[in-house]
């Protein structure tokens, strides 16, 4: 049966990370944190919590700062933050205003702070959707090496190569 799913659609979810599921059990890797994640592929309101809760603490601000400057409600932050309801896509955009960011980019499982930190995320993903189909591929198989790579360690300093 062939898939239902171009080269370019799975090019563009291993860039933004969703093609390796993360969010299995109650660990992720990528965080090196726990996460009560009880479900094998966890809603979007948990995924929004998990991530404006990374959000926070990587920016120090209190959830009446982000609700202050995103222009809604209060308990809609804290109901954000505790999973209680299916996110409005309209306040998770004026959420992740508050952050620079894109509202979608709050709903991805691979999010990471540090991805939206100087833009180039934006910036990939003008190039993958103005690149042809072959510049798709080519982006592709870029973006996995480069996940792939491994840089060498740096010696000990103090401990010369030859064991001196």
């Amino acid at each position: 049966m062939d898939s239902v799913f171009s080269s370019s659609d799975v090019a563009m979810a291993a860039i933004l990370g969703n093609y390796f599921p993360i969010c299995q059990g109650t660990h992720s890797p990528l965080f090196g944190k726990e996460f009560p994640m009880t479900e094998k592929n966890p809603s979007p309101r948990h995924i929004l919590a998990r991530n404006l809760k990374l959000l926070i603490e990587k920016s120090g601000m209190s959830a009446p700062e982000i609700a202050r400057r995103a222009r809604v409600d209060r308990k809609t932050v804290n109901n954000q933050l505790h999973a209680r309801f299916d996110p409005r896509p309209d306040q998770v955009a004026a959420v992740a205003q508050v952050f620079g960011l894109p509202g979608w980019l709050l709903l991805s499982s691979s999010f990471r702070p540090e991805l939206a930190e100087n833009g180039n995320l934006e910036k990939l993903l003008e190039l993958y959707a103005n690149a042809n189909k072959d510049g798709r591929e080519n982006i592709l198989r870029v973006a996995e090496m480069a996940a792939a790579y491994q840089p060498a360690k740096e010696p000990t300093k103090g401990v010369s190569s030859n064991g001196r």
